[in-house]
């Protein structure tokens, strides 16, 4: 049989956004807010990694798994990081969740991770970021973007 990622995490954790359809989901923690605008509406769900599904080491807060809309047998998860302004910490935390054995299922086909926070570095192009940028999309094939709190992403 298939592995499903999300049918593997439901069985052990309870989402706290069940999965059904959406076109706008969203999440916060300590006044930090996620928004998603999911293109085009289909089955999502949000699930707490902090805390939850990991609860030692070094772990990002939460986990959108929204279906594939062109293979709706398939996920793509988005790997969200609410921080106040400790950017360089974020990073390490998402990238250490990609990394987790739990995340490596073959019905996770694509992978996004999110900052989102109160304030980023006031240089444009923060070396941190960009750097890690470009090792995200290397190493996990993953776009890393950086959101301030209540700006809407796109998913």
């Amino acid at each position: 049989m298939p592995s499903d990622i999300y049918q593997t995490l439901s069985a052990r954790y309870i989402p706290e956004k069940p999965l059904k359809t959406y076109s706008i989901i969203a999440t916060e923690e300590k006044g930090i807010h996620y928004k998603a605008n999911i293109t085009p509406p289909r089955g999502a769900a949000i699930f707490q990694v902090d805390g939850c599904i990991i609860t030692s080491g070094c772990k990002c807060d939460k986990l959108l798994l929204s279906k594939n809309p062109s293979d709706l047998a398939t996920w793509f998860g988005h790997f969200i990081e609410l921080k106040g302004t400790d950017v360089g910490h974020a990073i390490d935390q998402l990238e250490a969740t990609i990394q987790h054995p739990l995340f490596n299922d073959n019905s996770l086909v694509k992978k996004f991770a999110r900052i989102i926070a109160r304030s980023f570095p006031s240089s444009k192009g923060d070396p941190i970021v960009e750097k890690a940028r470009i090792r995200f999309k290397q190493h996990y094939q993953c776009e890393l973007k950086t959101l301030k709190s209540q700006n809407p992403d796109t998913v």
